[in-house]
């Protein structure tokens, strides 16, 4: 009528009116999906694929894969999980893709060369991840899940991805952890600069071995991990990391030692 319009919102967001317009509130990187968002110039693929060595036993373990490039207004879904099964993005520049799974592993294999027993994430060009890496294990339900159920979960899924640029904002927030669960994980990505946190205290039998090895580039890490006594848990971890870089560590820490199984020679420790 002839009242006038003060203010307008869009979410919470002050979008019209008054002299200090209300700034949008983030949403924390734990409460959201995990994301890639390509930083590439022009048309970027991201998949995400499983290998041939993937036979019916998978199917035991993963449920469900989907991806939805609309912040989830709809999703897509991997057909006939199994050998070969992958679900792919097409990204133009800041476009972000968010992914969900229900599953409580992703890798069959224990070695790095057995790549066809592995699923891992590629990309034609250069990209980073951030969100929660639960919502490919809890899918929808990521918000509160701290525990890793299965040997090997998360293992190698961004193995030799040499396109990843950026990990700083990805959430890892299992506090329980298995053998194996995140061995490999960053294994040969040569253009990672930054590594997300690891807040878990105590460590599992090779949950981080080979984790970081030959990622060239390098030079952050954060842990938080006060019992490293499990077997080989770290055993190469930082192997092939940059020459220079900061440790961050618990600051009740004492355990830790030099080297491709500790704190990289050379590196500068601070205390969290």
């Amino acid at each position: 009528g002839d009242s006038e319009v003060e203010k307008i919102y869009l979410g919470t967001e002050q979008v019209y009116g008054g002299d200090t317009p209300t700034p949008p509130t983030p949403v924390p990187y734990d409460e959201q999906y995990f994301t890639t968002e390509s930083l590439e110039e022009g048309d970027n693929i991201i998949s995400f694929t499983m290998g041939d060595g993937m036979t019916t036993a998978i199917t035991t373990a993963v449920t469900s894969v989907s991806v939805s490039t609309d912040d989830g207004v709809t999703w897509t879904s991997m057909e006939n999980i199994g050998a070969r099964a992958s679900l792919s993005v097409a990204l133009r520049p800041g476009e972000k893709a968010i992914w969900k799974g229900e599953a409580v592993r992703y890798a069959l294999g224990n070695t790095t060369t057995r790549q066809d027993r592995q699923t891992i994430f590629s990309s034609e060009g250069q990209f980073k991840v951030y969100g929660n890496i639960m919502s490919l294990i809890s899918g929808d339900s990521f918000s509160n899940a701290d525990e890793l159920t299965e040997s090997y979960a998360l293992a190698f899924l961004f193995y030799q991805c040499t396109r990843l640029t950026s990990a700083e904002n990805l959430i890892l927030p299992a506090t329980t952890l298995t053998q194996s669960c995140y061995r490999s994980m960053f294994n040969g990505c040569t253009s990672l600069a930054t590594a997300p946190q690891l807040p878990a205290t105590t460590l599992a039998e090779n949950c981080y071995r080979l984790m970081f090895k030959d990622c060239s580039n390098l030079n952050s890490i954060t842990c938080l991990a006060t019992d490293i006594s499990a077997t080989s848990c770290t055993s190469s971890w930082v192997n092939g990391v940059a020459a220079t870089g900061t440790f961050v560590k618990a600051a009740s820490m004492s355990s830790w030692t030099t080297g491709t199984g500790g704190i990289p020679s050379g590196w500068t420790v601070q205390n969290a």
